[in-house]
């Protein structure tokens, strides 16, 4: 069998900390010890942007350092192995910035067709209200990645409506937005879509 062109190839490859925590998964399969050496090579990336990430999880709890490997790499031992890759601040706090979607995500399940003004009103709550903006966003991305299909196109003074492409209702977890503009979905455990993907 030939091998995949490389744009297909590298489309499901996860990116940024889900590409970390899979390959510290790997790594660490057998007992649970990994270097960031072990993960730049799965990752194939650079160690400079690997480091913060494997910092916030020991800051976390997530692993701890545990000594030197014969070719002087710091060593760290897993000590919690959640399937989903901690989402985590430099200090070790978790972010709760994907809340915000994880509301909106469930409203667009539920509903056959929405607005951006429906998602504010519905996935608002008193303990997390959702902007406009991040909605609009979030809206973008997910069209683009072909979770929406557009319903009704925006006039003046009525916002666009969309509905929820079924075999696109992927599972319980949001989509997730991420840095390198790339959407992910954890139930799939791929990536969807890519600013830099041309298929």
């Amino acid at each position: 069998m030939s091998p995949k062109p490389r744009h297909i190839a590298d489309k499901n490859r996860l990116k940024g900390y889900p590409s970390y925590w899979a390959a510290i998964l790997k790594a660490g399969k057998a007992n649970g010890t990994f270097t960031m050496r072990c993960i730049d090579q799965l990752c194939n990336t650079d160690i400079r942007t690997i480091r913060p990430y494997v910092n916030s999880l020991v800051l976390a709890g997530y692993a701890t350092e545990i000594g030197i490997s014969e070719t002087n790499a710091k060593v760290y031992q897993l000590v919690r192995r959640p399937a989903e890759a901690p989402r985590l601040r430099s200090d070790g706090t978790h972010v709760i910035q994907g809340q915000g979607r994880e509301q909106i995500w469930r409203v667009m399940q539920m509903q056959k067709e929405f607005s951006k003004t429906d998602l504010v009103v519905l996935a608002s709550t008193e303990d997390k209200s959702v902007t406009s903006a991040s909605v609009i966003e979030y809206l973008s991305y997910l069209h683009k990645a072909g979770y929406l299909k557009l319903v009704k196109k925006s006039q003046p003074g009525t916002p666009a409506r969309y509905s929820l492409r079924p075999q696109m209702n992927t599972g319980p977890k949001a989509p997730m937005l991420q840095r390198v503009k790339a959407v992910y979905d954890p139930n799939l455990k791929r990536v969807m879509w890519g600013e830099d993907q041309h298929v």
